[in-house]
């Protein structure tokens, strides 16, 4: 999940060409595809490996390689997976979340979910389906990116979604209530501390109750929807906030619990919640490869050959040169920007 107090980038023709050629140089010097979702050359892990559920399958002469296409509206991604994304050889595009969410043409808006319908500001129903459908037909997996820890912020009050849903504090008809919530209704101040992490508000987000089996079935329902639709798989947002249990819980509720996942866990050192922790539900992002990319080519290229080490081991790390979050609360690593 992203602070909501940033802006939104565009991604024109001529700054995707320089992102993929970014990508393709770190690639090279990785021995590895980098892009968001790939995995780097195996190294000595010193992390323990929890059992890990089926990574992103690997596409005959395609990899494992997924590209970001942040904020595309559907027909976008489903027109570029024709002209530019196949044949280009990537094997994933990993697309803004698609359910129904608070109104506002700002990127946080998508993390604010109002009902699980599939109406948003980047397309509809219909247009999403067609997306999955087109880019398949280019040799293109999409991985949806899933926003489960919570709904939307409580200091919205209330209102009503891009989809016409009524929503309000603890009032999302038909789907959530009250008893849906946990009961910290205060926001998280110390990631020093478990409970607050995956109790307490995100930046005033209504956080759902993910031990709750109500919750687990409502979530779960969404994301076999989307499975019905043809997604590939799914980049779990803010897994941090929700106990690894809970998140394995949920996946075990799923027509295809084998269904490749990708964790967003930002680790940070001396903090109680790692990455570690959740690969038993599927990959995990590996935040510091791509900060130690940045770091190894504005200085000595050479380094690279210890890029891995430290890190999670190399199979369930999703590795990337950098994303929507690096991009926005400087995280040190590699953009569009770098080298100008």
């Amino acid at each position: 999940m992203h602070s909501r107090s940033s802006t939104t980038t565009t991604t024109s023709s001529s700054v995707r060409s320089k992102v993929l050629a970014i990508a393709a140089s770190a690639a090279l010097l990785a021995g590895a595809s980098v892009a968001s979702g790939a995995v780097a050359d195996p190294a000595p892990a010193t992390v323990p490996a929890a059992p890990v559920a089926l990574a992103a399958p690997e596409v005959p002469g395609r990899g494992s390689t997924a590209l970001n296409l942040f904020q595309w509206t559907w027909r976008s991604v489903a027109a570029e997976c024709t002209s530019t994304i196949g044949p280009a050889g990537f094997a994933y595009v990993q697309v803004s979340p698609p359910q129904e969410h608070i109104q506002g043409t700002s990127w946080w808006t998508s993390y604010q979910p109002v009902s699980y319908r599939l109406e948003s500001k980047l397309g509809t129903r219909a247009e999403f389906k067609n997306m999955v459908d087109t880019c398949r037909a280019a040799g293109v997996g999409i991985i949806a990116d899933a926003v489960i820890n919570h709904m939307t912020g409580a200091d919205a009050g209330s209102g009503t979604g891009t989809g016409g849903s009524a929503f309000g504090v603890d009032y999302f008809p038909g789907l959530y209530d009250g008893g849906s919530f946990n009961d910290c209704r205060s926001n998280i101040s110390s990631y020093g501390d478990r409970y607050q992490v995956q109790n307490c508000r995100l930046v005033s987000l209504q956080d759902l109750r993910t031990g709750s089996n109500a919750v687990r079935d409502r979530i779960a329902g969404y994301l076999n929807d989307l499975l019905s639709l043809g997604v590939a798989g799914f980049r779990m947002d803010a897994s941090k906030h929700i106990p690894a249990a809970d998140l394995e819980a949920i996946k075990s509720r799923l027509t295809n619990p084998n269904v490749f996942w990708v964790h967003e866990v930002i680790g940070s050192a001396g903090e109680p919640i790692q990455p570690s922790e959740y690969l038993g539900s599927g990959d995990s992002h590996e935040f510091q490869y791509a900060r130690n990319l940045k770091n190894y080519m504005d200085g000595s290229i050479a380094g690279n050959r210890g890029i891995t080490n430290g890190l999670l081991p190399s199979d369930p790390a999703g590795v990337f040169v950098d994303n929507p979050d690096t991009e926005r609360d400087g995280h040190g690593t590699l953009n569009y920007q770098w080298g100008q």
